[in-house]
């Protein structure tokens, strides 16, 4: 099985630019956020329990924002796969979608999974405008994920208590914080990622032309 985590590079685990600018000098210029290790952690899992299988690790971040694909996969993840482009800095939800779902068509896999984020509060829109140009089933505010016969089966809760929902695969999945503990980068997971291969393309290599995402776009 081979699953893609798409994750969201912040500086410092900044909630925005100001926060980000506040924080400067004294953090990592880019660290893997908090929500987004549930992501790769429920990969993990997932991948562990099968006995087999690959994590990959997708980010649309300037080159600077390394750290944090690095981080992620010293947590354990095989590879990264970087879409780093000046154009996408004027992009805005409609664009990023764009691009971001090109990355995912680029990478293709069993399971697509993200995670939201508090500070980001287009993060839903933006999944499921991913989801839409793919023509993928998009299942949001997993609290639990299983994967069998090639299902994907999550836990959502409701007022009402708990909704049980499926999809086959491939699809794409939200997780949320609550899904489960993410374990800690060791020393020598540390010092494999550093080895471990990590791509940065541009848009022009996805395809998409510099007025699709650019102020025309």
């Amino acid at each position: 099985m081979k699953i893609l985590v798409c994750i969201k590079t912040v500086t410092g685990a900044a909630v925005n630019a100001e926060d980000a600018f506040q924080r400067g000098g004294r953090v990592g210029p880019s660290v893997l956020g908090p929500s987004d290790a549930h992501a790769v952690e429920a990969a993990l899992q997932l991948v562990e329990q099968a006995g087999q299988g690959d994590v990959v690790i997708a980010a649309l971040a300037p080159a600077e924002a390394l750290g944090a694909v690095r981080e992620a996969m010293a947590l354990g993840a095989h590879r990264g796969v970087m879409l780093s482009d000046p154009l996408l800095q004027k992009a805005d939800l409609l664009a990023v979608s764009r691009a971001l779902a090109a990355l995912v068509e680029h990478e293709r896999a069993d399971l697509y999974l993200t995670c939201s984020w508090s500070g980001d509060i287009d993060g839903t829109m933006l999944w499921a405008a991913v989801a839409e140009r793919l023509k993928l089933p998009v299942l949001t505010q997993a609290r639990s994920l299983t994967v069998a016969d090639g299902m994907a089966t999550i836990q959502r809760q409701i007022e009402a208590g708990d909704l049980t929902l499926a999809a086959p695969l491939p699809c794409l999945i939200e997780v949320t914080e609550t899904i489960n503990k993410p374990r800690y980068p060791t020393m020598k997971g540390k010092q494999a990622a550093k080895s471990k291969p990590l791509q940065i393309i541009r848009l022009a290599d996805l395809g998409i032309a510099p007025e699709g995402v650019g102020d025309a776009g």
